[in-house]
C-alpha cells in the first residue's frame, strides 16, 4: 500500500466512527412507541356487510366504518376530540356500534350508541358521578341490550333493559344486595349474579324466573380475578366460564345448567392455558368434548401442566373431571 493511501485512511477513519456511533445510539422516536396506531381493533358486523375499526381522526382515535369489501371507503362515525375511543363493539342489529367513555379519566363511564348510517352518537346513561356499563347483548333480540347504572346508589348498579330503536329504558333488576356482576342469557333474562365475600372472594348465585337467588359456589380470593362466567349459549342451556380453580391456568369450561343441582352439575374443559380467551371465538362452535359427571373432590385427579398445553402449543380440547363443583 502506498504511504499516502494509509495516511488518508488514518485521517478519515476518526470522522466515520462518530457517525456510526451516533446512528447506533439514536433514540427511538417517542411517537413510534406511544403514538396512535394507523388502524386497530377491526370488527366485522354481525351481518357480515361492514367492517369497523379505530383510527386517528384529526389526531384523536375514533371509530371508522367501511363496506367489508372496500376498506378504502371508510368514513368516521364518531367525533371524539379529547382522549380518544379505546374500544367498541357491534350491536347485534348491525346498525349501531356501542362504546363506553369517561370524562378525563374519572371512571364515570357513559354508554354511547352510534348509528352508523347517520354517524349519530347518543349517550344512553346519565351524566355526572354515575357509572354505566354494558351487561349483555342478544342474538335473538338484536335491538335490545342490558346496561347497569349506579345512579340510584353509588355502591350498587341496577340493571336496565334498553331498546336501541326507541331509546326506551326500563328497570330490570333493582340491586339492593350488593351484587357486583351479572350474566344474562340470550333472552336477556338475568341468570347468574355474584357478590364479593368479606375475605375478598366471590359468591356466585343463580337466579330463577321468579327472581329468587340461590347460592351456587364460592370462589376464593386466589381465584377471584381469574375465574369468571363468560355467558350462555343462545339456547340458554350451557354456561361458559373461565375457571382457574384447582389449576395454575384458567381453562374455558362449559357448564350444563339444566340439572339445576350442585351434585348433578357437569363440566367439560374446552380449551386451557392463557390462550383460552383467544381460542374461545374460533373454537367454541366446533369444540367436541365429552361431558363428564364430576366425582367427589377426593376422587378428582391432579392436572399436570404438560397435560394441558405449553406456551407455544395450540389449545387442545380436553375433557376432565372438575374438583371444584358448581
Amino acid at each position: 500500500m502506498f504511504p499516502w493511501i494509509a495516511a488518508l485512511i488514518a485521517a478519515l477513519l476518526p470522522l466515520a466512527l462518530p457517525v456510526q456511533a451516533a446512528e447506533q445510539d439514536r433514540l427511538i422516536p417517542r411517537k413510534d412507541i406511544f403514538g396512535n396506531p394507523t388502524r386497530t381493533l377491526p370488527a366485522i358486523s354481525p351481518d357480515g356487510r361492514n367492517i369497523a375499526y379505530i383510527a386517528p381522526r384529526d389526531g384523536v382515535l375514533n371509530v371508522f366504518v367501511a363496506p367489508r369489501d372496500d376498506v378504502g371507503a371508510a368514513k368516521p362515525v364518531t367525533a371524539d376530540k379529547k382522549r380518544g375511543i379505546r374500544g367498541f363493539f357491534w350491536a347485534q342489529n348491525s346498525k349501531q356500534l356501542i362504546y363506553t367513555q369517561d370524562e378525563g379519566g374519572d371512571e364515570n363511564w357513559r354508554v354511547h350508541v352510534v348509528d352508523i348510517a347517520m354517524a349519530q352518537d347518543t349517550v344512553i346513561s346519565p351524566a355526572g358521578k354515575v357509572q354505566g356499563q354494558v351487561v349483555a347483548t342478544s342474538v335473538t333480540r338484536p335491538d335490545e341490550i342490558l346496561i347497569r347504572i349506579n345512579d340510584r346508589d353509588p355502591q350498587n348498579h341496577d340493571v336496565y333493559r334498553h331498546n336501541l330503536k326507541t331509546g326506551e329504558q326500563t328497570l330490570l333488576f333493582k340491586n339492593e344486595d350488593g351484587y357486583v356482576d351479572f350474566v344474562a342469557d340470550d333472552s336477556l333474562a338475568l341468570r347468574v349474579a355474584a357478590k364479593q365475600t368479606p375475605g375478598g372472594g366471590l359468591e356466585v348465585f343463580k337466579r330463577d324466573p321468579a327472581g329468587k337467588m340461590t347460592s351456587l359456589a364460592r370462589i376464593s380470593p386466589e381465584d377471584a380475578l381469574t375465574t369468571r362466567f363468560v355467558g350462555f349459549d343462545v339456547a340458554g342451556t350451557t354456561l361458559y366460564a373461565l375457571d382457574s380453580r384447582g389449576r395454575d391456568k384458567a381453562a374455558l369450561v362449559t357448564i350444563a345448567v339444566a340439572s339445576r343441582t350442585r351434585k348433578g352439575s357437569r363440566w367439560a374443559v374446552v380449551a386451557s392455558c392463557v390462550a383460552a380467551r383467544a381460542a374461545a371465538a374460533s373454537d367454541l362452535a366446533r369444540a367436541a368434548t365429552a361431558v363428564i359427571t364430576e366425582p367427589s373432590p377426593a376422587a378428582s385427579p391432579t392436572v399436570k401442566n404438560d397435560e394441558r398445553c405449553t406456551a407455544t402449543a395450540r389449545p387442545r380440547a380436553i375433557a376432565e373431571k372438575s374438583s371444584a363443583p358448581l
